[in-house]
């Protein structure tokens, strides 16, 4: 979560959760960073019933997401490392990321099928 810490929006505090993994907390930073940069409209805190929760727009978070795991792992490095036959494991231990992020960012990029071996063969009926 960020937040503005004077009227015109020039300074933040981006809020981390401290029990999350640093690669965790990688990518929300990041996240944080590029709502910022494209000027996303500010979550609120509501009452929902008897509890509290953060309202969001959904295509925001997405669109942030996508860019924090590009940020963090370039197309062209993930490619590589995809032609190279590296596990997920593998490349988010050298990016510094969770192996979950690369399997989104690899998803992303439309190379699952390469990732994981599994190739489309027609049947010849």
């Amino acid at each position: 979560m960020s937040v503005p810490l004077d009227p015109d929006h020039e300074n933040w505090a981006v809020l981390l959760n401290d029990t999350h993994t640093v690669e965790r907390q990688r990518v929300t930073l990041l996240e944080e960073f590029w709502h910022i940069l494209l000027g996303h409209k500010l979550t609120k805190i509501a009452r929902i019933a008897d509890a509290y929760g953060r309202t969001y727009d959904k295509s925001e978070e997405h669109d942030a997401y996508y860019l924090a795991s590009a940020t963090l792992l370039p197309r062209a490095a993930i490619v590589a490392a995809v032609n190279k036959k590296r596990s997920s494991e593998q490349i988010a231990s050298a990016f510094g990321t969770s192996s979950e992020l690369v399997d989104y960012r690899i998803k992303r990029l439309g190379l699952w099928r390469e990732h994981v071996g599994k190739q489309i063969r027609l049947s010849s009926d």
